[in-house]
């Protein structure tokens, strides 16, 4: 099932990106997140028109690596995660900070 293959990909994600020392403060959060979603983390994403071989493909990218590159992630503070990323409507690259449980969250 994706949205679990999606839901192990982001808490490992988290894992790997934190010291042990960190780890051991936000490991009840990630069980929390792992116990509290049984079927998985959803992706959300707005409906699309035009070929489905392309949408499949672009679905699939995310089967596969994370949304959020690691190389997008700028700063980390145990409670929130800052990234940038180009806002399709405009074009501009922007920056985000939002709690660390908003990527997660089911």
């Amino acid at each position: 099932m994706l949205r679990k293959q999606w839901q192990t990909v982001v808490l490992k994600l988290i894992r790997k990106h934190v010291s042990a020392e960190e780890k051991k403060k936000i490991q009840p959060l990630l069980q929390k997140a792992y116990s509290e979603n049984v079927k998985g983390f959803y992706i959300h994403s707005r409906k699309q028109k035009g070929d489905v071989k392309m949408q499949l493909g672009y679905m699939g990218r995310f089967r596969r690596r994370p949304a959020i590159a690691t190389s997008r992630m700028e700063a980390f503070d145990r409670q929130t995660v800052t990234f940038r990323y180009t806002d399709k409507t405009d074009g501009e690259e922007k920056r985000e900070t939002v709690m660390v449980e908003e990527l997660y969250r089911g």
